[in-house]
């Protein structure tokens, strides 16, 4: 893979390619690998940014003729992986299809402004289902141990 593209090996034979649109790091590399909308297919998931805690990955999406990436509302869309004593970035794929993005916020590190999205796959972009925000007055709290937490097939665990 070059720095402005990602190219896949298809179990089938063949490759298929995307053009790396929004990146901030020299070299975006794989993730992790998750089969999000459960269509057989996993999806590539890239690191296209990091910052002093927190990396971002974006998604790209197999639809058995094109590899393009997952967008939302028009534009390119990031997750968070990690975070500090103040903030958390994290997120869940789960066995209906569905993608929770769970971000937690606090300024004195103790109470915590959580703010969960779920999102679905419909072609190449996804939509946005839900969002909730909640408050929690410890990091010990589960909603707030979610946002510095990734459960999405092997993203998140490669270096």
């Amino acid at each position: 893979m070059d720095a402005t593209k990602v190219t896949v090996a298809l179990t089938t034979g063949g490759t298929v390619s995307a053009p790396i649109v929004d990146s901030d790091v020299p070299k975006p590399g794989v993730s992790g690998l998750a089969d999000l909308d459960r269509d057989g297919r996993n999806e590539v998931w890239l690191e296209t940014a990091r910052g002093a805690s927190t990396s971002f990955v974006q998604a790209y999406r197999y639809d058995g003729t094109a590899l393009r990436e997952l967008t939302f509302d028009g534009g390119h869309i990031r997750f968070g992986i990690g975070g500090s004593a103040t903030h958390g970035d994290g997120f869940a794929c789960t066995d209906d299809g569905r993608l929770v993005v769970t971000t937690a916020e606090s300024d004195d590190g103790t109470t915590f402004l959580i703010r969960t999205r779920t999102y679905r796959v419909s072609g190449s972009t996804l939509e946005r289902l839900v969002e909730t925000t909640a408050t929690a007055t410890s990091m010990e709290d589960p909603r707030v141990r979610a946002a510095y937490q990734v459960d999405c097939g092997s993203v998140g665990e490669s270096d």
